[in-house]
């Protein structure tokens, strides 16, 4: 019997940040800077998407807000010349 998946195609999938990684965002008009705690990678027919949850409060998972991987940056100096 022959596979039913045999000529599908393999995709490589890569993001920018890895969990852990402290990360600069614009929310709310202001400049934060927190972990990304989880990376969320959705595919569709048309295009792949890659989230990034991060936890704002080291404290627990109420506060966790996602983002676009685009939407995040390394150092602040880098968000503030996308601006």
């Amino acid at each position: 019997m022959k596979p039913f998946f045999k000529n599908q195609p393999k995709y490589q999938v890569s993001y920018k940040h890895d969990i852990g990684d402290e990360v600069y965002f614009m929310y709310m008009n202001g400049v934060r800077k927190a972990k990304v705690t989880n990376v969320i990678i959705k595919k569709s027919k048309k295009a792949i998407d890659i989230w990034c949850v991060i936890d704002k409060n080291p404290c627990g998972e109420m506060h966790s807000k996602t983002f676009r991987d685009e939407e995040l940056y390394r150092t602040k100096t880098e968000l503030l010349d996308s601006l």
